[in-house]
């Protein structure tokens, strides 16, 4: 049993077939990311790996995959993580487990334990190219109210060190803010950026959650 909880999937096509990676969770020192496969984007999906898991890496919440390959550096990586720091891994070609000799590397956000209140505290990865920038956004505050908000800080790799628009280092809990509630709306607390794209007039759309 990898997990009694499962959420935030992440589809992705890998060569010539596409992988599902999964959050399987039972509490936030109890969890991991498996991954699944099929030769359709429909599915279905049957299990290849659990790719990381918070037992075995001390890593909290090893929640919320995010999976993305760098053409430039050849390197298929995995964004994931929250209370216990957001991190970065290296997975193998195929994506079906970590690379050989693969290092997890802090990205952004603080542990928990040194910002309660969550405002610099980053979940939910989502990973998106643009003019020569990778835009890092992210999810800070407590997803259950409206201090939830959408984030975002950017590098020039994927390998390299986002910053928010002053500069600041995402690894010390900094970023830009980009969507927020305010007091009295009907809708609040948007988080977990799941896709950007654009319209045929070029007009730019992101989707994401929140409370009503």
């Amino acid at each position: 049993k990898i997990g009694s909880n499962f959420w935030a999937p992440d589809v992705v096509k890998v060569g010539n077939k596409w992988m599902l990676y999964l959050t399987c969770y039972n509490s936030n020192q109890d969890c991991g990311i498996a991954a699944l496969t099929s030769p359709s984007a429909i599915g279905p999906f049957n299990f290849v790996s659990l790719i990381t898991h918070s037992k075995q890496t001390g890593i909290k919440d090893t929640i919320d995959p995010e999976v993305v390959y760098d053409k430039e550096e050849d390197k298929l990586w995995m964004f994931f993580g929250s209370i216990g720091k957001m991190h970065r891994v290296e997975l193998n070609k195929e994506g079906t487990a970590l690379a050989e000799n693969a290092v997890y590397e802090h990205v952004a956000g603080l542990d928990v334990n040194d910002n309660p209140s969550r405002s610099k505290v980053f979940e939910a990865a989502y990973l998106y190219y643009h003019d020569g920038y990778w835009y890092l956004f992210a999810s800070a505050g407590l997803y259950l109210d409206s201090t939830y908000n959408v984030v975002v800080g950017r590098s020039k790799t994927l390998s390299g060190e986002f910053v928010d628009k002053e500069g600041r280092k995402m690894t010390e809990g900094y970023a830009t803010s980009f969507i927020k509630s305010e007091s009295g709306d009907d809708f609040f607390g948007p988080g977990h950026t799941g896709e950007i794209f654009t319209d045929k007039n070029g007009n730019y759309f992101i989707f994401y959650h929140c409370h009503q």
